[in-house]
C-alpha cells in the first residue's frame, strides 16, 4: 500500500479514483455543506476540518492545484486518501473492494465515518508495509466486526480493531457546541457593541458547569450573554465568568492578517484552551470571543468504555487481537512526553485491559498521535504518527511480534 505520494501523481490518482465513484459524491456533499454554510456562516471552518475529504476532492476537480495554501493542504490530504483506497481495491478481491468503497461514501458523508476510515487505512498501510497481508471485514455482518484480519506470515492471523478518538472526546464544551452557541451569541452581541471605528472587542467566557446541547437552552443561553456582555456583568452566577476587553487599533497602519489578530487576541484575552471565532465588522474593527470550560475532563472514562466495548464487543476472542487507539489531542511530540510520565492514564488503561482475565485474547494496545503530512522528498509527502506500544505479558502473544510490527513495547 502506498506510504508516500508524488504530486505529479495526482492526476493519474484522480482519475482512477473517480473509476471507483463515477457519481463522484464528494461533489455533492460540498454542495449540501455550502448551503449549511449560508445558513449558519459561523460553521464554515469546523465544517471543513470534518469533511476536508470532500473539499480536498471537489477542489481538484475544479482546478487542479490550488494556489490557496489551504486548499492545496485538503487537497494532498484526500489525495492520500484516494490513493490509499485504489492501490487497496486493486490488490483485493471484488467483495472485498465492494466493501470498502460503501466504507467510503459512508466516510464522504459522515465526518465520524470519515475520520475512522482515514485512520484504519494508515494502520492497513503500516501493516501491509511491515509484510501482512489486510482482509477488510464487514462491519454490520454481526459476527465479526472487528475493523480489519492481519494476517503477519509465518505467525497467524490477528483481529485489529481501530478508535480514533475526536480531540474533545470525554469534554463538557465540544466544538460543535461552541459552534451552535456562538451562531446564536454573535447576532445578539453585535447590536450591542459600541459604534466605535478600529476597535478590538474581546470577550472571554469561561463556562463553570456543562453546556447544553439543547437548541432552545443554547438559544436561552446566548440571550442572557447578549445581555451580560451589554451590561458589562462579569459573570452569570452558577453560569460562567466573563472578561471583557476593548483595544483601540488606531496606531495600526495596516488593516491585520489572520495570524496578527490571533497574536493580539492571544495577548489580550490569553491562550488558555477552548475555542474562538474572530469576526470583522467592518472599519477594521474585530469581535473575537473565546470559549473556555472549567469542567474537569471525562477523557479517561470515555477512552475506558471504547476501549473496553472494542476488545469485548468487537473482537470474537476466538484469535489475538489488537487494539489501535489514535488519541487526536495529542501530536507525535505530546503524547511522548505525556508517555514519559511515570504514571499516565494511558499506561494504567492498557495495563488494566491486558490484565484483566476476560480479555485473555488481547495480544496489544497500541496508542497512536494525530497524523501530519511530512516532506520526504522534493515532491513527496508522507503521513506520520508516532506509537506508544503496550504488549500482553503471555509469551504466546509475544510471538506474534507485534511490538516489531508497531514499535518498541513499553
Amino acid at each position: 500500500m502506498r506510504t508516500d505520494l508524488r504530486e505529479d501523481e495526482f492526476s493519474e490518482i484522480y482519475r482512477a479514483f473517480t473509476g471507483l465513484f463515477p457519481d463522484k459524491p464528494w461533489l455533492k456533499r460540498v454542495s449540501n455543506l455550502q448551503h449549511q454554510i449560508n445558513e449558519t456562516p459561523t460553521v464554515q471552518s469546523l465544517l471543513w476540518k470534518q469533511n476536508v475529504l470532500a473539499y480536498g476532492l471537489e477542489a481538484f476537480d475544479r482546478h487542479g492545484k490550488s494556489p490557496e495554501p489551504e486548499v492545496w493542504e485538503a487537497t494532498k490530504q484526500a489525495m492520500v486518501f484516494a490513493a490509499q483506497i485504489v492501490q487497496v481495491c486493486g490488490d483485493s478481491a471484488p467483495e472485498n473492494a465492494r466493501k470498502l468503497c460503501r466504507r467510503v461514501l459512508h466516510a464522504i458523508n459522515k465526518p465520524d465515518g470519515a475520520r475512522g476510515l482515514r485512520f484504519e487505512l494508515s494502520v492497513a498501510t503500516h501493516l501491509s508495509r511491515e509484510g501482512c497481508g489486510i482482509t477488510w471485514m464487514e462491519e454490520d455482518n454481526g459476527v465479526e466486526t472487528f475493523d480489519m484480519l492481519a494476517t503477519i506470515p509465518g505467525v497467524g492471523a490477528v483481529e485489529v480493531e481501530c478508535k480514533s478518538l475526536s480531540v474533545d472526546k470525554g469534554e463538557s464544551l465540544t466544538e460543535e457546541v461552541f459552534y451552535a452557541l456562538t451562531h446564536r451569541l454573535l447576532p445578539l452581541i453585535e447590536p450591542k457593541l459600541p459604534e466605535l471605528k478600529r476597535h478590538f472587542y474581546g470577550i472571554s467566557i469561561t463556562f463553570t458547569d456543562k453546556v447544553s446541547e439543547s437548541a432552545a437552552e443554547l438559544a436561552q443561553l446566548a440571550a442572557e450573554l447578549a445581555d451580560a456582555v451589554s451590561a458589562g456583568e462579569r459573570e452569570l452566577v452558577g453560569v460562567c465568568t466573563i472578561n471583557l476587553r476593548l483595544c483601540n487599533l488606531q496606531s495600526m497602519q495596516h488593516e491585520p492578517s489572520v495570524d496578527e489578530l490571533i497574536t493580539f487576541a492571544n495577548e489580550q484575552l490569553g491562550i488558555d484552551p477552548g475555542y474562538r471565532v474572530i469576526k470583522s465588522l467592518g472599519d477594521q474593527g474585530y469581535l473575537v470571543i473565546d470559549v473556555q470550560s472549567l469542567v474537569p475532563s471525562k477523557f479517561d472514562a470515555a477512552l475506558g468504555k471504547v476501549a473496553k466495548d472494542a476488545v469485548r464487543k468487537q473482537m470474537t476472542g476466538k484469535r489475538p487481537g489488537c487494539l489501535v487507539i489514535r488519541v487526536e489531542r495529542h501530536s507525535g511530540p505530546t503524547l511522548e512526553a505525556f508517555a514519559e510520565e511515570e504514571i499516565n492514564s494511558l499506561a494504567r488503561r492498557a495495563t488494566k485491559l491486558l490484565g484483566n482475565p476476560d480479555n485473555a485474547h488481547l495480544a496489544a494496545v497500541v496508542f497512536v498521535s494525530a497524523p501530519s503530512l511530512e516532506r520526504t522528498s522534493e515532491s513527496s509527502e508522507s503521513e506520520q504518527s508516532r506509537t506508544y506500544v503496550f504488549d500482553s505479558p503471555s509469551e504466546e502473544h509475544q510471538s506474534l511480534g507485534l511490538s516489531r510490527i508497531f514499535g518498541v513495547a513499553n
